[in-house]
């Protein structure tokens, strides 16, 4: 039994260590559709693009261990949605709110907590 957990455990810190890896690249892409969202007055696909990256962190940021970025990643989803509800564009209030979000997430991608 016991060597099935380590089994386990070596399974899911593989997992983890994969998911830490690829952190800046989704930073990144998440940088570049909120530059592209800011340069072009509002493009409401860059919105888009954004809000669905961000979905994907919150849930597998706290699965892998990063709880602050899951949890600053739902948040950045929950206002891009509000923005694209509102359906006039982002103010340049959201942009700024963009920008101090996906700061914190990179200080949140360091490692993860227990690491």
């Amino acid at each position: 039994m016991s060597d099935g957990r380590a089994d386990l455990e070596q399974r899911l810190a593989a997992l983890n260590a994969a998911f830490a890896e690829k952190l800046d690249g989704r930073l990144g892409e998440m940088e570049a559709a909120a530059r592209s969202l800011a340069e072009s007055g509002g493009d409401p696909q860059a919105l888009r693009r954004l809000r669905d990256q961000a979905h994907k962190l919150s849930g597998a940021g706290a699965t892998f261990g990063f709880a602050d970025l899951g949890r600053d990643a739902g948040a950045l989803e929950v206002l891009c949605e509000s923005v694209l509800d509102r359906g006039d564009g982002p103010s340049r209030g959201d942009i700024e709110e963009i920008a101090a979000f996906l700061a914190r997430l990179k200080t949140a991608a360091g490692p993860p907590k227990g690491a």
